[in-house]
């Protein structure tokens, strides 16, 4: 989960807002290839549940939780990028950069 949260990072690098879904991965000029050369099946495993905030959770293997359950987790989060169980879903909650 972390690289995929490297490339979410260089996707908002790259164009200034958080992916609205795994596929937007894609758009990335070398994640494909990248996809390929590590042996990762991000887009078939992976899922991401942005935040206006700039925040996100990422779950791979599993689907995630709903979005009530993600929205009531994030009002409770922390500032610091961590792995949470949510119910029976292992995931990585990473903080926007301006959450308080």
């Amino acid at each position: 989960m972390l690289y995929v949260a490297t490339v979410i990072d260089l996707y908002k690098t790259t164009f200034g807002k958080l992916p609205d879904s795994i596929d937007d991965l894609d758009k990335l000029p070398t994640f494909d290839n990248a996809d390929k050369l590590n042996g990762h099946q991000v887009k078939t495993s992976c899922s991401i549940y942005a935040h206006p905030t700039g925040s996100y959770v990422l779950a791979c293997g599993a689907s995630l939780p709903p979005a009530k359950d993600i929205d009531a987790f994030l009002g409770k989060a922390g500032h610091v990028q961590r792995f949470y169980m949510l119910g029976e879903t292992e995931t990585l909650y990473v903080p926007g950069a301006g959450c308080p």
